[in-house]
C-alpha cells in the first residue's frame, strides 16, 4: 500500500528541499497521487474494453470481500451488467493502468 510516509518521501526525491516554488511542488506531487488512487478505478455502469486484463473489487455490505484479476471477455454472451451483479463487483480498474509503461519499474 502507498502510504503517506511513501508519497511524502518520493515527492521529496523529486525536488530539491526548501524554498516556497518547492513546497507547492510537493504538496502537487502528493495531491497528484491522491487523486491518481481515486480517478483509475471505473463505475460499474462502465463496460470494460474487451480483452483487457481488469482489476475488480467486489463487496458485500458495503465492506471490500475479495479482489480479483481478470481478462474480459464478450459481454455479448454474459452481459456486463450480470457480470457486475453476480460477483458483487463495486469497481473496476485496467491493470495497464497499474503498472508503468516499458515495463521498467
Amino acid at each position: 500500500m502507498i502510504d503517506e510516509k511513501e508519497i511524502r518521501k518520493a515527492a521529496a526525491g523529486k525536488f530539491n528541499v526548501g524554498g516556497l516554488v518547492n513546497t507547492v511542488e510537493r504538496i502537487a506531487f502528493k495531491e497528484g497521487v491522491e487523486w491518481f488512487k481515486h480517478a483509475i478505478w471505473h463505475d460499474t455502469s462502465e463496460t470494460p474494453e474487451e480483452g483487457k486484463q481488469i482489476l475488480y473489487t467486489a463487496t458485500e455490505g458495503g465492506e471490500i470481500v475479495d479482489v480479483k484479476v481478470t481478462t474480459t471477455a464478450l459481454y455479448d454472451f454474459i452481459p456486463w451488467n450480470e457480470v457486475v451483479r453476480d460477483f458483487n463487483i463495486s469497481k473496476w480498474c485496467y491493470i495497464e493502468d497499474l503498472l508503468p509503461k516499458g515495463g521498467e519499474k
